[in-house]
């Protein structure tokens, strides 16, 4: 992997990279079983908002949201583990797996609405406003991205190169190949991480 044209920006990025292979790399059952604790497992549920304590319970986007991947009843069965911080969220209605990362950002901005309008009622200027970036709810559509280009999003906003579903099928998954996604989880099991 070392010769490959994207290394060093897969060791600068590694941890996005991570992020993107497990919101969209078409992983089996058994990868996902062998390896899930070397990827980003995400929340079993949206964001939830805790009108005790005036916060959200912000959902966590990776494996979960994977609508590419094998989901058998034993991967399935791997959020309903006790005592896993992504099982359960008292204040989350449950969902069946896998969850639209579209509908997590919309619910997600309108309770990040709701708890500003909650803490500054009577702001003069407050009006109705995305509080999620517009393009992340509302994703354009991008061509195949040239290594410039690419680096150019990650430099901007590396949400929108993760979460993008058209720059995962025009760029990314051309790059993340099953020998790459195998050698960056290589990495992860032998405690590669950035400082």
């Amino acid at each position: 992997m070392t010769n490959h044209p994207y290394y060093d920006f897969f060791r600068y990025y590694f941890d996005n990279m991570i992020d993107c292979m497990s919101l969209h790399y078409p992983f089996t059952a058994e990868q996902v079983i062998r390896d899930i604790r070397h990827l980003k497992m995400g929340t079993a549920y949206y964001s939830a908002y805790n009108s005790d304590t005036d916060t959200i319970w912000q959902a966590t986007i990776g494996l979960s949201f994977n609508k590419s991947m094998e989901w058998t009843d034993e991967v399935k069965a791997l959020w309903d583990m006790p005592l896993l911080p992504y099982n359960k969220c008292p204040y989350a209605e449950e969902r069946p797996l896998p969850l639209d990362v579209n509908e997590g950002l919309q619910v997600l901005d309108m309770l990040m609405f709701r708890q500003n309008y909650t803490l500054w009622p009577e702001e003069e200027n407050y009006h109705m406003h995305s509080e999620v970036p517009s393009y992340l709810l509302h994703p354009i559509t991008y061509p195949q991205l040239s290594y410039d280009e690419l680096l150019s999003l990650c430099k901007r906003d590396m949400r929108e190169v993760v979460l993008n579903p058209s720059i995962w099928q025009n760029t990314m998954c051309k790059i993340l190949t099953s020998e790459v996604v195998e050698g960056l989880i290589q990495m992860k099991r032998d405690g590669y991480y950035i400082n």
